[in-house]
């Protein structure tokens, strides 16, 4: 078998990364750069990739290289090797000599993009796709990857510009479009992001991904009536339990002396609001009749995440599982009542629910509205945001009124309490610290209502890191008769960081 039929592959970077499993262009084994090998030793290196013989891999590809050391092919495989070896660094080296060697190859430069991009050094990671794109305008995976990276780094307009750029290439990539509304949503536009989602679903039917995402930004789009997303979310559990199969629940046998495994499934176990929503009553649960297990989806860990565990009985981390892996997991646990508090937002595992890995499945504080599916028993609600009967049919879930559905964990910072900084300063100063997708026409007319009707006050908006987004919200304050100079923007921060702004 000839070098150019070994398949290289990349370790998916995140959540919407391209794995590269495309076959080395031929056109590469006939123009090697420097003296060749011989096919015999290619084939050798083919065959120890294809049967996972690592070790011997890295040693036949390291010999080949004293022989020579200028062949762009061998640094390919050796950095291929050296990643799955778990070895970044090095192989990162590896794939940064290969593209130096095979400047025209356009699969070596973008593994060096992936591999920068691993380790966080996203300018070089897009120099990288940029010149794979250079050699091959429609590399499909570089200018996907390269928009994940221009969206990570906050230069949204770029990442848009490069994904309208990838579906022009490919209009049936469901990914990009959704990735796209992604972005749009990011920057306020929800009615074209909403129309990106469906783009997706329209290529993709089974995408769930996109469906979470269009059901996230009808929730806060104001010109979508209730049914409207009702309906949508129906059409979610529907296609989420096609080919599903619940687990079946014996009725009987249980001992009543038995405390009841209360379950809860998050990704948001750690220094977000949730945690900060949920912690106050895992410590009034009465640990004589209840026992809490949490299935944690995520992988980020931090001081709040140590908190959160001290609460819980059983702790599982399980963003490796499938949907399917999980359920079953949860079921061999024993779950009596499994919670939800993710809905459709991040690292939610609504396709487990589908499962009904526990006979009572309820669903609270992630999202506000329903999950559209049928193995979900309820919805804890209040009559604060949920008036009795006003939501009801709206709702797949029964809605379970409780006096208040949220408590809050304050921050730990140490912040004095000093008189309004209004008496100093002689104006009111406003502020907001939502993410950009919130700020809707309507949002901004009424903050732009206020800022008319008290001339003198200002307003602080923080949660911007991106330039053109800035200068774009700048301008609809513009519009409404706002002078920019009232408005002062902070990139994102953390709460003692905001407290701590000057006044």
């Amino acid at each position: 078998m000839m070098a150019s039929r070994l398949l290289i592959k990349t370790k998916e970077l995140e959540p919407g990364y391209i794995k590269h499993e495309k076959p080395l262009p031929k056109s590469f084994a006939k123009k090697p750069v420097g003296a060749q090998p011989s096919q015999a030793d290619t084939s050798h290196l083919t065959e120890l990739f294809h049967q996972n013989k690592n070790d011997e891999l890295e040693l036949a590809a390291r010999a080949l290289l004293v022989k020579y050391p200028k062949h762009g092919f061998i640094w390919k495989v050796l950095g291929a090797v050296l990643q799955r070896l778990g070895r970044l660094d090095e192989s990162l080296e590896a794939k940064k000599k290969s593209s130096e060697l095979s400047p025209q190859d356009a699969e070596a430069a973008y593994n060096l993009g992936n591999a920068l991009n691993e380790v966080g050094r996203f300018d070089e990671a897009k120099e990288s796709y940029q010149r794979a794109i250079k050699v091959n305008p429609n590399f499909i995976k570089a200018n996907y990857n390269l928009a994940l990276v221009f969206s990570k780094t906050n230069q949204i307009e770029k990442a848009i510009t490069h994904y309208h750029r990838e579906i022009k290439i490919n209009p049936t990539f469901a990914e990009a479009h959704s990735n796209l509304g992604n972005l749009l949503k990011n920057s306020g536009d929800l009615d074209a992001a909403q129309a990106a989602y469906k783009k997706a679903l329209e290529v993709n039917p089974r995408y769930l991904q996109a469906y979470t995402n269009l059901l996230y930004t009808l929730a806060h789009n104001p010109n979508v009536s209730p049914e409207d997303a009702f309906q949508e979310a129906l059409r979610f559990g529907e296609v989420a339990s096609q080919g599903i199969s619940p687990l079946v629940h014996s009725p009987v046998g249980r001992d009543p002396n038995k405390k009841l495994r209360v379950a809860m499934v998050s990704g948001d176990f750690w220094n977000h609001a949730v945690a900060y929503f949920i912690e106050p009553l895992l410590a009034c649960f009465d640990k004589n009749q209840f026992e809490l297990v949490a299935y944690y989806n995520n992988t980020k860990n931090d001081n709040f995440t140590a908190r959160i565990k001290s609460h819980f009985a059983l702790w599982r981390d399980v963003a490796p599982l499938t949907d399917l892996q999980l359920a079953q997991q949860m079921f061999n646990d024993g779950i009596d009542i499994a919670i939800d508090l993710s809905g459709h937002t991040d690292k939610n595992r609504l396709l487990t629910f589908a499962y009904k890995p526990a006979p009572i499945q309820v669903s609270w504080i992630g999202f506000p509205g329903t999950t559209g599916l049928k193995t979900m028993d309820y919805y804890l609600v209040d009559n604060d945001w949920c008036p009795v009967g006003m939501f009801d049919d709206y709702f797949v879930e029964k809605l379970v009124q409780l006096p208040s559905v949220v408590t809050f964990a304050v921050p730990e910072v140490n912040v004095p309490i000093v008189d309004s900084p209004a008496l100093k300063n002689g104006h009111i100063t406003f502020g907001s610290f939502n993410r950009t997708s919130k700020l809707t026409q309507q949002t901004l007319d009424l903050w732009c209502k206020v800022l008319n009707e008290i001339p003198t006050a200002k307003m602080i908006i923080g949660n911007f890191s991106d330039e053109a987004l800035q200068r774009q919200l700048e301008n609809e304050f513009s519009k409404r008769g706002i002078s920019i100079e009232r408005l002062t923007f902070y990139a994102k921060k953390s709460i003692p960081e905001y407290l701590a702004l000057p006044p």
